[in-house]
This record gives structure tokens, C-alpha cells and sequence, in this order.
């Protein structure tokens, strides 16, 4: 079957895909400052192939970044009607003069209802946006984080993993240093920090450090008063068979790794696990084992959602005492 593109309106793109967001909400933009800008979604496009049918809403041709001569910007978001409203794939790109795309950000987003997972990339954080560093795949951070719908404004993942964090450090993935309600409703203990706007809060945080090895630990607040996070951390073994005591905090963690491969681009998984001892609630949350920059922004960029999800599956899991356990994956069965 050939592939079929046409323009369509706002209201058949809600015939086919659903009533999304989108339709009737602008959509927010990159920005290097805390200053938020955002743009309609003007042009409805649906594209109809052997193996899918696509929906794409996208922004107007906005004004590019003063460093990149005589260039304009978009957003564009795209659904799958095999996933309806459930996952969708959001992207913001630089036009160049000639029509070249460059990506500046984007990511695929499962929602859940209660939560949903982000899977995405862009620019590390203090860069300005010039086309050698939108060339240089070194220059962006793949990331996967599960966040709440319950209490957006919070801010605060239920939990992330960030691939290359440092230049010693391959990835670190975290969980707020409170039970998984408590995150899903924004009551976290958080405090403005001495210097600058940002706030911190405590975390539970998982490592793996070239030379070093894996490493589990935490950033707690130093006392009631101080708001200086202090990392206490102690070095652990993949694959332990007993929980690690993690330093400062109550907690217990470890870090497992599957021995097989998974999706096309042969990555092994690694599962971050916490438990509280004192209330039974466990948090497991498995990811891909690596990710290569280049072709994780290639992926996002050019396949579609089920290929794209099938190379980088990933779950969530919590289970609570008397209870159920509730597991999130992407993976669609």
C-alpha cells in the first residue's frame, strides 16, 4: 500500500485520533530562560502507510535562534492511531534556509492516567542553540522519567534515569526520597536552594561510574534548617542477591541486570529496586541498559511509535502491602 497524505481539519483529526490536547492548547516552546513562550498547532496533516496511520498537528513557522543565520523553528506532534490518545511524540526542530530539519528537543509520552512515562532527548542544559552543537550527538542527553498527572506543577518525577550524566558517570536514576502517592500528589519535601530559584528535595539515587562500578546512595537535606544537599553513596554489586542498605535514608535498594537482549538495537535491561522496610512499599523501575545518543535521537525522530517504543522499552512498578502490585510499561501487549 502506498503511503496517502492529505491535509485535514481539526475536527476529522479528532474523528480519527481522538479529542487531543493539542486541538484547543498551544503547546509550550524551547527556551534557554525560565521564560515560557508557546505556540497554536495550525496545520492538521494524516498519513495513512501499509504498517500505520498517523496523525501530525504542527505549529506555524516560528521565529529560529538569533545564532543560526536565517533559520525558523516548529513543533510538531504526532499520534498513532494504533495507540489513539494513549502515546504520542513530541518534536521541536530548526529549519535551516535550505529546508534541512535540525532536532532541538522532543520526546514520546505514555500516559497512564495516573502518570505517564517520558522518553526523550535534547541540548544539555547551558547550551546555546548553534547548528554545530544541533550536529554534535555529545551534545544531547537521552532521558526516561514517570511522571505525575495527578499534581503536574510539582515538577518532581515519581522517578528518572538520565544516560551519560557526566563525563565519569554513565547514568543515574533517582526516586524522591517519599512514597509513591505522596509523589503523585506533589507532597515531597522540597526547599529553594541558597543560591538561585531552583529547589532540591532528597532523592534515592542509583549509579553506574566508569572505574568505579555501580553505586547506590542518597541526597538527603544535612538537618531541618539547612537546605544543602549532602551525597552520601556506598559501592554495590549488579546482580547482589541481598538488598543494599542505602546511606542517610531508611531505605533498601539494588541493581539487576537481564542477561538477554531486547529490541532491535541489543540492549540488555536494568531494573533500579527500593523498598521501605517500614511501610512494605516497593519501587522497581526497568530501562534499557544504555543508550546511544545518535541513534536514540534518530529512532525518535525517524521510526515510528511502535518501533520506537519497541527499542527502548521501559516499565514502572509499585507495590504496596495488601495490595495489588501496578505495573506501567510501554510495551503494548
Amino acid at each position: 500500500m502506498a503511503q496517502k497524505e492529505r491535509l485535514i481539519s481539526k475536527e476529522e483529526f479528532a474523528t480519527i485520533f481522538g479529542e487531543a490536547t493539542e486541538l484547543t492548547t498551544p503547546c509550550k516552546l524551547y527556551s534557554m530562560t525560565e521564560e515560557e513562550s508557546f505556540a497554536p498547532f495550525i496545520t492538521c496533516r494524516h498519513i495513512k502507510r501499509a504498517w500505520d496511520e498517523i496523525g501530525i498537528l504542527e505549529t506555524d513557522r516560528l521565529p529560529g535562534f538569533s545564532y543560526i543565520e536565517s533559520s525558523s523553528s516548529l513543533v510538531r506532534v504526532i499520534y498513532d492511531k494504533y495507540y489513539g490518545l494513549k502515546a504520542k511524540k513530541i518534536i521541536q526542530v530548526t529549519k535551516l534556509e535550505q529546508g534541512e530539519e535540525l532536532l532541538i528537543d522532543g520526546q514520546v509520552e505514555y500516559d497512564f492516567g495516573k502518570l505517564h512515562i517520558a522518553l526523550g532527548t535534547g541540548l544539555k542544559q547551558n547550551l546555546m542553540i548553534i547548528e554545530d552543537f544541533l550536529r554534535d550527538p555529545n551534545q544531547f542527553a537521552a532521558g526516561i522519567s514517570v511522571i505525575s498527572n495527578q499534581c503536574p506543577e510539582s515538577k518532581i518525577p515519581v522517578a528518572q534515569i538520565r544516560y551519560d550524566w557526566s563525563s565519569s558517570i554513565q547514568l543515574n536514576a533517582e526516586f524522591p526520597c517519599s512514597e509513591f502517592q505522596d509523589v503523585l500528589e506533589g507532597r515531597v519535601d522540597r526547599r529553594k536552594e541558597r543560591h538561585g530559584n531552583r529547589e532540591s528535595y532528597p532523592t534515592t539515587y542509583f549509579q553506574w561510574e566508569y572505574l568505579l562500578g555501580a553505586k547506590i546512595g542518597s541526597q538527603t537535606f544535612k538537618n531541618e534548617e539547612n537546605n544543602d544537599l549532602q551525597w552520601l553513596m556506598r559501592v554495590t554489586a549488579i546482580n547482589n542477591q541481598k538488598m543494599t542498605p542505602i546511606e542517610g535514608t531508611g531505605y533498601l535498594g539494588a541493581i539487576s541486570r537481564s542477561s538477554y537482549n531486547w529490541g532491535a538495537r541489543r540492549q540488555g535491561r536494568l531494573r533500579f529496586t527500593r523498598i521501605n522496610p517500614e511501610t512494605g512499599e516497593i519501587l522497581m523501575f526497568a530501562v534499557p541498559d544504555k543508550i546511544d545518543q545518535k541513534d536514540f535521537a534518530q529512532s525518535l525522530v525517524k521510526d515510528s511509535m511502535n518501533e520506537f517504543l519497541g527499542q527502548y522499552p521501559v516499565a514502572f512498578c509499585v507495590q504496596q502491602p495488601g495490595e495489588s502490585g501496578q505495573m506501567f510499561s510501554t510495551v503494548k501487549h
